[in-house]
């Protein structure tokens, strides 16, 4: 996207699925994090200690605008992924 000044800023997206959501910034992998309630890095393994999709997507939005605001870009959004 570019600004007024004709610079262009970095696109920030999210991707979630029942294992956890990822963090792109001009379509390059930027972080991961896993939907275990216990640790963020890991994907649950039963339903138990598993965090809901609902959940996770708000996760991913929160995390998405905040990597937005810090490398200065544009938060394009979350879609759920397939796998």
């Amino acid at each position: 996207m570019k600004t007024s000044k004709g610079k262009t800023r970095p696109v920030v997206t999210g991707e979630y699925n029942a294992d956890g959501y990822t963090i792109s910034v001009d379509g390059t992998y930027y972080s991961a994090f896993g939907s275990s309630i216990h640790d963020s890095t890991q994907p649950g393994t039963t339903p138990a200690d598993t965090l809901p999709l609902a959940r996770l997507r708000q996760h991913c939005v929160k995390t998405g605008k905040e990597i937005a605001g810090e490398v200065g870009g544009v938060w394009r959004g979350a879609e759920r992924s397939d796998d």
